[in-house]
């Protein structure tokens, strides 16, 4: 015959031969109920354990995998399996808790330009990527992250029930930077983006600063890298500054068929004229009168010039007229074209500046 009992204490049991007689005294405990809330947590997490039973001592076997609190609080200290127990004297519940590889933080630049990629990794391997939100990003197997339009999307990388998330923000990429070209130390260049709303930077001053408005200076002879910059996206180009030329130096006067030189003080230029058929001009900076009229003269560096207009005067045809004259009389001189008139002594005598009527100066009479 089989007996049960539904209530805890203790009861003496006899085991008699006639009238010998052994006893012992047997103690009933409470058998717990089943555990409640198991389910396989990440390592570091921590789970709600419970059992409806009162009065129990929570333990696990296994404490480098999980420990226990004393109200039921396990905890994942390692990857693996232990057996967890809620015992009321000999009487013992159990279950088996798992614990699952966590995921490190994830590691890159959560910012990534549209149209273009950013890496992301975790130091744990196995796992899996995926993104939220792939209107605005996308993710691939390997982790590499594509912006696909301005927004967010939330990043997750997960390894079994375990996983790690944060948020990538694409932001917008500024258009490719228009009207770069080499300019000249001194002078200025309008720079412009067909995005708005960026801001313009230059990493080499000393060679070119920008203003707000995107107007470049070339402050130094090198190259810049000017940027416009939205968010953490950046179009880029090179500015480069050529030497400027000083002023050219010399007489910008010369008659027809004589020449005149000219010079700068910056070295390593080519001289040129405009129009060579008023004037040339020598390697040298000798230049030469060909016609009467002006001539642009320039001394470039690179594409920065310097510029000067040269005079070609035409060449008297030759002085005609009355070549003597008597002290205090006048004679008429002439030359054709339309010069001016002068005299180099004029206390011997004095000459109209535009009509060559000479006079004889006049003697003294004591």
């Amino acid at each position: 015959m089989t007996a049960s009992s539904t209530t805890t204490g203790t009861s003496i049991i006899s085991y008699a031969i006639g009238s010998c007689v052994s006893t012992k005294v047997v103690t009933v405990n409470t058998q717990p109920a089943a555990i409640t809330g198991n389910a396989p947590i990440c390592q570091t997490f921590t789970e709600n354990l419970s059992d409806i039973t009162g009065g129990g001592v929570w333990s696990s076997v296994t404490t480098t995998v999980a420990t226990i609190s004393s109200t039921g609080v396990v905890t994942g200290a390692g990857v693996g399996t232990s057996v967890v127990s809620y015992t009321i004297g000999s009487c013992v519940s159990t279950v088996i808790v798992t614990v699952n590889t966590q995921p490190t933080a994830i590691l890159g630049a959560l910012s990534v330009c549209r149209g273009f990629t950013t890496s992301l990794s975790d130091a744990v391997i196995g796992g899996t990527w995926i993104s939220v939100n792939t209107v605005v990003a996308t993710i691939a197997s390997t982790g590499l992250v594509t912006g696909a339009n301005v927004g967010t999307s939330t990043i997750s990388y997960t390894i079994g029930s375990c996983f790690v998330t944060n948020v990538v923000t694409v932001t917008t990429q500024p258009a490719a930077i228009t009207r770069n070209a080499p300019i000249c130390q001194g002078f200025t260049e309008n720079l412009t983006d067909a995005t708005s709303g960026g801001v313009w930077s230059s990493i080499t001053t000393t060679v070119a600063t920008i203003s707000s408005t995107g107007v470049v200076t070339g402050a130094g002879v090198g190259t810049s890298v000017v940027s416009y910059t939205i968010g953490s996206c950046a179009a880029s180009v090179i500015v480069t500054v050529n030497t400027q030329p000083t002023a050219i130096l010399g007489t910008l006067a010369v008659c027809q068929g004589l020449t005149t030189s000219l010079s700068d003080a910056t070295g390593s230029g080519v001289w040129s004229s405009i129009p060579v058929t008023t004037a040339t001009i020598l390697g040298t900076g000798v230049a030469t009168g060909v016609a009467a009229g002006t001539a642009t003269i320039s001394y470039t560096i690179g594409s920065c010039a310097a510029t000067a207009i040269l005079t070609v005067n035409p060449l008297p045809s030759g002085i005609t007229g009355t070549k003597t004259v008597c002290s205090g009389l006048t004679t008429t001189l002439f030359d054709a074209g339309g010069g001016t008139w002068t005299s180099s002594n004029t206390a011997v005598a004095t000459v109209g500046l535009t009509t060559g009527i000479v006079t004889g100066g006049v003697v003294a009479v004591a």
